[in-house]
């Protein structure tokens, strides 16, 4: 099993590496690579934090986005929280004090949580009125969509960052 997920994640890794690339709006410059880097914090799926949560709790800032939302969750990197929405939008707010970074707009829903390795961003998009998604390679520093991956089905589960890639269900199994 290990052998067929290894060749996988490289044929999926050769996939990405040489498609065409196009220029996006969001531009950053990333200072650190501090963060969470996907939903749950590790593959392990860690949810729990010993930590005692005081009940007077202040709210530092608000913001607003466009479309709704699926059960994603927010990313952190760094000083900036990425927040996907089913309208296909990808939001990028400073976390300190709430202002709009930048967003970018791809057709289709972001229905799950992207996964962000170093400067990249593999964000899951399902095509509307088709029966596949797409795996999206963002270079986010460079403010550069790498390649698009096409694969059979939908995505509905959260995808899971491995040592050396990521795993991704889709509803064709």
């Amino acid at each position: 099993m290990n052998y067929f997920i290894k060749y996988f994640i490289y044929i999926l890794a050769f996939l990405f590496l040489t498609k065409c690339s196009q220029p996006i709006i969001l531009k950053n410059n990333i200072e650190t690579n501090k963060g969470l880097f996907q939903f749950g914090n590790t593959s392990d799926r860690n949810f729990y934090y010993e930590k005692n949560i005081s009940p007077d709790l202040e709210l530092i800032w608000s913001n607003e986005t466009y479309g709704s939302f699926s059960n994603s969750s927010m990313l952190l990197y760094d000083k900036f929280l990425f927040v996907p929405d089913l309208s296909g939008r990808l939001f990028v707010f400073n976390k300190s004090n709430g202002k709009l970074v930048g967003y970018e707009k791809f057709s289709g829903e972001i229905a799950v949580t992207p996964i962000i390795n170093s400067f990249r961003i593999y964000i899951p998009i399902n095509k509307k009125d088709e029966i596949n998604f797409s795996v999206i390679t963002f270079d986010f520093l460079n403010g550069k969509i790498l390649n698009e991956v096409k694969l059979n089905g939908k995505i509905s589960f959260e995808m899971i960052k491995v040592q050396d890639g990521f795993v991704v269900f889709s509803s064709f199994g």
